[in-house]
Order: structure tokens, then sequence, then C-alpha cells
């Protein structure tokens, strides 16, 4: 080896002692500052060895599985409203026969009572006849609570799937329920979702159309909340 050699040896040993000190420096700063722990060298190391396309296919397979997830656990929820059953239609049909026969009764008694006490008589089944309608108001009210019971617990299942669901999918959902007519139910789970997904939904509505909806539900919202009711739409 002659001296030239030499020469270049040692500058290249120097260049990479100096290197070393520097990268320890490095490393010794960030741990001591508190810019740098176990779990971030990890994943520093893990962005060095992996490669982009790698990673890019894995978060894109877990993003359709989320998807795929959501989507499926949304139309289990559509679908779980529970119909009403063979004993609520069977109660429905009799009390429609009750209040036949009664309507029937009537009938037959304003056609027999055409003498005297004709006046107490119909006043007494008219009577019978709103007590009758009293009754069938507090059923059908009693019955309308019990769904209210169900359909709110359901509601807010509902409205966690959306908080927790990709803003693209909880935007066709929405867009689903005003294209069939149930734009009320949509600007209620809008404002029922947090502030964060709801904003995102809007903001994922970008055809001229989408938007022109966005700006009606922003505006529906706007009301809702002023005036604490619906929007009657």
């Amino acid at each position: 080896m002659n001296a030239w050699t030499r020469r270049v040896v040692t500058a290249l040993g120097v260049l990479a002692a100096v290197n070393l000190v520097l990268c320890t420096a490095l490393l010794t700063w960030l741990f001591t500052t508190d810019r740098m722990d176990g779990t971030r060298f990890g994943e520093l190391r893990s962005w060095i060895v992996t490669p982009i396309a790698e990673e890019r296919a894995a978060d894109e397979q877990t993003a359709a599985t989320l998807r795929g997830d959501a989507e499926r656990e949304l139309e289990r929820v559509r679908l779980s409203i529970p119909p009403r059953s063979a004993a609520e239609r069977a109660a429905e049909i009799d009390r429609a026969i009750d209040q036949a026969q009664l309507r029937r009764r009537l009938i037959d008694e304003q056609g027999r009572l055409l003498g005297a006490g004709l006046e107490a008589r119909l006043a007494q089944l008219q009577e019978q006849e709103q007590l009758f309608d009293r009754r069938a108001d507090e059923r059908q009210q009693t019955r309308a609570a019990e769904d209210a019971l169900r359909n709110d617990a359901q509601f807010r299942k509902t409205v966690a799937l959306l908080d927790a669901s990709p803003a693209k999918q909880s935007k066709e959902w929405m867009l689903e329920l005003v294209q069939t007519g149930r734009r009320a139910e949509a600007v209620r789970y809008l404002d029922a979702m947090s502030k964060f997904a709801a904003s995102r939904v809007l903001r994922e509505m970008k055809s001229e159309e989408e938007t022109a909806l966005a700006a009606d539900l922003l505006e529906a919202l706007r009301r809702r909340n002023s005036d604490g009711a619906d929007d009657p739409q």
C-alpha cells in the first residue's frame, strides 16, 4: 500500500468516525430531550425497512376490511328494525272489528230509538263511542311509546356506527335517506353525530348536486338547533 492509498484510507476512516460520533450525538440528544423513545425508534426503523408499496398495500387492505365491516353492520342495522308481530296485527284487527260492531249497534239503536228518550240514548251511545276512541288512542300511544324506546336505542347505535364509519360510506347512506324521502331523518342523524364526523360527511359531498344538498342540510341543522324542532320536510 503506497502513501496515497494510506492517506485515502485514513481520510475515509476519519469521515466514518466523525459520522458515527455525529449520529450518536444526534440520537443522544433526541432521547434526552424526549423527542425519541423506543416506540418512535421502532416506527422509524419500520419506515426504513418496509417498502412504500408494501406499506400502501397493507393500508389499503386494512381500509377495505374496515369498509366492508362497516357496510355489513350498517346493512344489518337497517334490516334489524323489527316488523310488526302477528299479535300486534291481530290486536289491530280485533280493535277494528270492535269499532265496526259498536258503530253498527249505534246505527241500529238510532233506528229503533225514534220515540221518547232518543236523545238521551244517543248521547249515551256517543259517550261509549268516545270512550272507545279514547281507549284506542291510549293503546296507540302506548304502542308508539314502546316503539320510540326501541327506535331510540337503535338510533343511538346507528349514530355510533356513522361516527365510526368512513366518511364516504356515511355520505352514501345519507344520500340514500334523502333520496327515499327521509330527509328529516338524515338531518337528525347529522345533528346527533359528533361535529367532526358530521363535517367529514358534508365535506365528502363534492359534486354540484351533492354540494347543494350539503348546503340544504346545513341550513336545516341551523334551523333545528335554533328552533329546537325537527325540519318539517
